[in-house]
């Protein structure tokens, strides 16, 4: 049985779950049409903006789009990508502008247990 034809390329199925672990993962940080911010992880940067853009990404983006990708980083877990989201999330939001601000955004591959 083929579970990447049966559950679909990004299923739920064996060989998706596996295929994610070959992957980067990233951290963004969108900027909303109202100047909020919003931190998340994805495997796609592009599709992920299109998507929130659409209305069918996170619920609390409702209504203050467009949103636009403003930061972002890459890791090699999905681990290590949500360590650094929970690390942001904690940020008050001037902290967050400083990071914006730095340009430091995908420049290189950061990890945090090097």
């Amino acid at each position: 049985m083929d579970r990447a034809r049966d559950f679909g390329s990004w299923g739920w199925g064996f060989d998706s779950l596996r295929a994610r672990t070959d992957m980067n993962w990233f951290l963004y940080i969108l900027e909303c049409s109202d100047k909020s911010l919003y931190t998340g992880i994805t495997i796609d940067l592009t599709k992920r903006e299109k998507v929130h853009n659409s209305g069918r990404g996170a619920k609390s983006l409702l209504g203050k789009r467009p949103v636009k990708i403003v930061h972002s980083e890459v890791y090699n877990t999905r681990n290590e990508a949500l360590k650094r989201e929970y690390e942001i999330k904690t940020w008050k939001r001037e902290k967050k502008l400083e990071l914006i601000r730095s340009g430091s955004s995908m420049v290189e591959q950061r990890t945090l247990n090097p």
